[in-house]
């Protein structure tokens, strides 16, 4: 029943109450879909592009295709994938202060009059998992709408040629002509953000959600300098899926690296919420 609460309580102060949980992937979503909805009518007046033949897959892959491997060299600067960053950093900044500034205000009563830490900190795990996985669901669906609206196939296949010219992929790809978009290039994305927003509340417990946020937003752009497997983030990049790119990383790895960060994130927080000083005052907000 404390675990119920809890639950009820965050839902209805971290989640419909926050605004910004919601206003931030509409206005994401709007304003990437005009840019790619720009490209795509540039390259129709070159004839270089078929309009018939983009879909919402071509969009999806535009917002979370990420970046080709990066290889360092004199003449090929690092550009950062802005719209990938953006799509991440954004959730891990909007779920970063609710638990703390819930423990500063009427959090510090439930916590004392529940007399259950582990039934709050589930709870913020609960709320955390469903704010990244909702920022996300968000933007898909108004992708769906905004295609509609533009008269764009809302069609799982995607055109390769499109796909080519936006992120200069060449011959590192055996994939040739339009071919579907898998279901993992929708759901990983969002696991791999899920376990990361995750892993940076259950870090803030110990650096504090400043350091910890700072930390998250060096490890994304970590992760889109080195295409390396053992580089988490690169797992929420469908540019380097093992479908699409011949060196690319496993989706089902990606997916069982995501439950066993969210299970150990859970329960490192858990232990350390357990021996946590809820009162402390040099908590930083961001």
């Amino acid at each position: 029943m404390k675990f119920t609460k809890n639950i009820g309580f965050d839902i209805q102060n971290g989640i419909l109450k926050n605004k910004d949980l919601f206003l931030c992937p509409i206005f994401i979503a709007i304003i990437t879909f005009v840019n790619f909805r720009n490209q795509v009518k540039q390259l129709e007046v070159l004839h270089m592009l078929n309009p018939n033949s983009v879909s919402f897959a071509d969009y999806w892959f535009f917002l979370y295709g990420g970046m080709k491997e990066y290889i360092p060299s004199p003449g090929n600067p690092f550009l950062f994938p802005v719209v990938w960053i953006l799509l991440f950093v954004t959730p891990a900044f909007l779920v970063l202060n609710y638990p703390v500034r819930n423990m500063q205000d009427i959090g510090t009563q439930i916590l004392v009059y529940g007399k259950s830490r582990s039934s709050w900190w589930m709870s913020k795990c609960f709320w955390n998992f469903i704010c990244t996985i909702l920022f996300h669901l968000i933007i898909g669906c108004l992708g769906v709408l905004l295609c509609m609206l533009n008269k764009i196939l809302l069609s799982l296949s995607f055109n390769m040629d499109l796909q080519s010219i936006l992120f200069a992929f060449g011959m590192e790809t055996g994939i040739k002509e339009c071919s579907a978009i898998p279901v993992s290039a929708f759901l990983l994305p969002a696991l791999v953000s899920a376990a990361i927003n995750l892993a940076q509340m259950t870090f803030a417990l110990f650096v504090g959600p400043m350091f910890s946020f700072l930390l998250c937003c060096v490890f994304w752009i970590v992760s889109a300098y080195w295409a390396q497997p053992y580089i988490f983030g690169n797992y929420a990049m469908i540019l380097r899926h093992v479908w699409f790119w011949n060196k690319g990383v496993s989706v089902n790895t990606g997916l069982f690296i995501s439950v066993m960060i969210i299970t150990v994130s859970l329960i490192t927080g858990l232990i350390r919420f357990q021996h946590y000083d809820i009162l402390n005052k040099n908590q930083v907000n961001i």
